[in-house]
């Protein structure tokens, strides 16, 4: 994966960057991911990491790296951050049901992005008149792979502040 990123051609970085950080994909109020109603995320069997309740309905790339997947149903992103991170990004819970209905993704699998662009548009409101909790979920599915990863978010969080710190 690495000699990809060295063929690339780099572009400017939205936000000043700290090396091995993510940054909020969205603005909104931040929940301990233990609080969310979905056990794999809740439990941490996924990675440690944060959830959002958005304010808004776009979701930005909280690392540079290269899209690793984006199932058809538009729900989720993962990535792989140049220093190696893997981030999933989880819009909802149990929004696969949906099948695509009330998202657009903007990138696909081997896309690079850089901090801030834009990842997916999706309708808050509409996932809610459906049944569907619209929670955000940003995990770090590579966690234990580090010493340490720390939650930095406060309770409101604005787009594109740095959520976690990991050494």
């Amino acid at each position: 994966m690495q000699n990809i990123f060295k063929t690339i051609k780099k572009t400017e970085v939205c936000v000043q960057a700290e090396p091995n950080s993510i940054y909020a994909p969205v603005g909104g109020k931040t929940i301990p991911l233990s609080h969310v109603n979905d056990s794999m995320f809740a439990r941490g069997l996924l990675g440690r990491g944060i959830a959002i309740h958005a304010s808004s309905d776009v979701l930005y790339a909280p690392v540079a790296g290269i899209i690793s997947a984006v199932p058809e149903s538009g729900h989720a992103v993962a990535l792989q951050s140049e220093e190696g991170l893997e981030v999933l990004l989880h819009i909802g819970i149990n929004t696969v049901e949906l099948k695509g209905e009330c998202f657009s993704p903007c990138v696909k699998k081997g896309d690079y992005v850089k901090i801030g662009q834009k990842l997916v548009e999706f309708d808050r409101k509409s996932i809610k008149r459906r049944g569907y909790d619209d929670v955000i979920m940003v995990v770090l599915t590579n966690s234990d792979e580090y010493e340490e990863v720390t939650v930095t978010a406060d309770e409101k969080i604005t787009k594109l502040q740095k959520i976690i710190g990991v050494k």
